[in-house]
């Protein structure tokens, strides 16, 4: 059936390309918080090394600020002076004046003012943005040619961030102060524009990094995706079950839920009943769990044991299937056959592997696992335990008298 084939190979090829845009999107997704991690590790180191230049900045400050408070504190006591004349007072403080500039004052203006330009540097959001400025170029690398190849839907998707990637889209090579600036916050635009120079290489990472969180936020949506699309797309649509939806309901088993006010009044009646079940046995004294304390209910919810691998089982039990494991374990419960697996050589007896680490030593070969991947998905097992266990026990002399002892014991 010709009609049939096309059918399935454009199914085929729509899939394909769904999986490949999610994963598309995966890799940019991955290479901003790659970037994004790298810029912080930068900022910490830089922060790391001006620790110390910020230490000694406050110090040299301390000082100057102490070598001021003694000046003024030997004028005041000048001014105040009963002995000294008007004239003696101002040739006093003209030669403690005097002293201080020849001893402090040029070398010590100058290293306020470095110190004051290094202060005014420390900020936290450029140090960010001359990070991932840094590392722009490698992330464009990364990301460019995929971010052309995504398919964004216009119709639920943030505007300003969809303005901005269709013009780098057409413009990745010539971005100038032209460039849609509304995604960025009022501080990114300011470095972005750094004296009315654009910086090129920052708004192609910021622009990225807005996108990343635009569709993890769900922002920004695929129009072609399994993974990335709005959240009502993935929804009947609306037309749909307003023309279909005693159909849909009837397909899918929730006929009965077709009526608001029958299933409405029908839960009244069961929360009724078990508020009533609840009341009687709290006050005929059948429920522990509950308590009045100062007219206040307390419940006290009593431990419950979940054995996963109890759950797991019955699952698989119910569905007809046995696990492995538990084939093993019982067929060595009535044969014993794992006393076989011994050491070839008499002289380490020591080496008495457990049952556990036999079912795992069959299932890594018999299954083709490999001891390596089984040690790790064991619990309780080492993977050297286990790589011993194969290499001293799983010989086929040990191999063959377990499995004729399991065959004579049927």
């Amino acid at each position: 059936d010709q009609n049939k084939l096309f059918l399935y190979l454009l199914a085929y090829i729509k899939d394909q390309y769904y999986i490949r845009q999610d994963t598309l999107v995966d890799i940019f997704l991955k290479s901003v918080q790659s970037i994004l991690n790298t810029a912080k590790k930068k900022i910490k180191e830089v922060e790391h090394k001006n620790r110390t230049n910020r230490n000694k900045a406050i110090k040299t400050i301390a000082e100057s600020s102490k070598s001021s408070r003694n000046i003024i504190e030997k004028i005041t006591s000048i001014v105040k002076s009963s002995v000294l004349t008007e004239k003696g007072k101002i040739i006093d403080i003209e030669i403690l004046l005097d002293a201080y500039h020849r001893e402090y004052g040029k070398h010590e203006k100058e290293q306020l003012t470095t110190i004051e330009n290094k202060l005014s540097k420390t900020n936290v959001s450029e140090d960010f943005f001359s990070a991932v400025e840094s590392l722009s170029i490698k992330l464009q690398r990364r990301v460019a040619n995929i971010l052309k190849c995504i398919e964004f839907n216009d119709s639920t998707s943030s505007p300003t961030l969809l303005k901005a990637i269709k013009y780098y889209s057409l413009n990745s090579n010539i971005i100038d102060e032209r460039a849609p600036l509304g995604f960025l916050s009022t501080v990114e635009k300011k470095s972005v524009l750094n004296n009315g120079k654009m910086r090129v290489s920052l708004y192609k990472a910021l622009l990225f990094i807005h996108i990343a969180d635009a569709i993890k936020s769900g922002k920004l949506n695929l129009k072609h995706s399994y993974r990335y699309k709005a959240i009502h797309e993935y929804m009947i649509d609306e037309n749909a079950w307003k023309e279909n939806k005693q159909a849909l309901l009837e397909n899918t088993g929730l006929k009965g839920f077709s009526d608001f006010t029958t299933v409405i009044s029908e839960l009244e009646e069961k929360l009724n009943a078990k508020y009533n079940s609840v009341n009687e046995r709290f006050l005929s004294g059948d429920n522990p769990h509950l308590t009045l304390k100062d007219q206040l209910l307390k419940i006290d919810t009593p431990k419950k044991y979940n054995d996963s691998v109890e759950y797991v089982s019955s699952l698989l039990s119910d569905a007809g299937y046995v696990p492995v494991l538990q084939i093993l374990a019982d067929v060595n419960q009535a044969t014993n056959f794992t006393s076989h697996f011994k050491h070839h050589s008499i002289k380490h007896k020591r080496l008495k592997p457990s049952s556990q680490a036999i079912f795992a030593g069959i299932l890594a070969k018999g299954c083709n696992i490999g001891v390596n991947r089984i040690s790790n998905i064991s619990i309780g097992i080492s993977e050297s335990a286990l790589a011993n266990t194969v290499k001293w026990c799983f010989n086929l002399k040990n191999i063959q008298i377990a499995n004729t002892h399991v065959l004579h014991s049927i």
